[in-house]
């Protein structure tokens, strides 16, 4: 994505009182087995909508969902939830 369309469409969707995903950054996130990977995510004019974390397998083109809001949803004890207000 071109990052000035991006930021162009992020104010867009503030003014709007849309979620905004603005201030993320589209770095992978690398980490050897065994070791934690801390993966963020701010997100502007939330609302009443949820903020889902999903696992995609590129493979079988399907994903599964590891976070709803502040909550595990998987079984997999390796993610966990930090969420800040």
């Amino acid at each position: 994505m071109n990052s000035s369309w991006g930021k162009l469409a992020a104010e867009n969707y503030l003014k709007m009182g849309l979620p905004s995903l603005r201030d993320n950054f589209r770095l992978p996130v690398h980490a050897h087995e065994g070791e934690d990977a801390l993966v963020t995510c701010v997100v502007r004019n939330l609302g009443e909508n949820t903020l889902l974390w999903r696992k995609q397998d590129g493979e079988r083109r399907t994903s599964k969902v590891l976070t709803a809001g502040p909550n595990r949803v998987t079984s997999d004890r390796r993610f966990s939830v930090m969420h800040n207000e």
